[in-house]
C-alpha cells in the first residue's frame, strides 16, 4: 500500500513537536559584539544557569531533565566557549555578568531564579548591583 503524503507530513510534525517541547534549540543572540549561544528547556518559572569559567552548558546536563520537570530552564555558553563566539580582546568578569543580564532582558524574564556553577556563581552576585529586576 503507498502512503500518503499527508500521513508522513502528519506525523512528521507530531514528532517535530513532541522533539521541539522537550529540547527548544535557540538561535545566537549578539551581546556586547559576542555571539551567545543559549537554550531553553521545560516550562514553568524561569530559572536561569550560568556555568562556571571556561564551561560550557553541558555541565548542566546531569540535572537538565530533573529541573525542566519544574521550571523553565535557560542555559547558554559562555563568551569564548562552546558554540557562542569569542572576544578578540580580554575580557572581565563584568563582561560575563552583563551577558548574562542581557540574555534575561532579551528573554523578558521577570525576576528569574539564577543558580550559577562556581565561578558562573561568582560573577553574577558579584556583579548583581550592574542592574537590579
Amino acid at each position: 500500500k503507498a502512503i500518503s503524503p499527508n500521513l508522513i507530513f502528519k506525523t512528521l510534525q507530531k514528532k517535530i513537536y513532541k522533539i521541539s517541547k522537550e529540547r527548544v534549540f535557540m538561535p545566537k543572540f549578539t551581546c556586547n559584539e559576542i555571539e551567545i549561544y543559549y537554550e531553553i528547556h521545560g516550562e514553568g518559572y524561569p530559572l536561569v544557569l550560568i556555568a562556571g569559567l571556561g564551561c560550557d552548558m553541558s555541565i548542566w546536563d546531569p540535572i537538565l531533565d530533573l529541573l525542566k520537570r519544574h521550571f523553565k530552564i535557560i542555559i547558554f555558553d559562555n563568551r569564548g566557549v562552546g558554540r557562542s563566539s569569542s572576544p578578540s580582546q580580554p575580557y572581565t568578569i563584568s563582561d560575563m555578568a552583563l551577558d548574562t543580564w542581557n540574555l534575561i532582558a532579551k528573554l523578558e524574564l521577570h525576576k528569574p531564579h539564577v543558580l550559577g556553577h562556581s565561578m558562573g556563581g561568582v560573577y553574577f552576585t558579584r556583579n548583581g548591583k550592574i542592574r537590579s529586576r
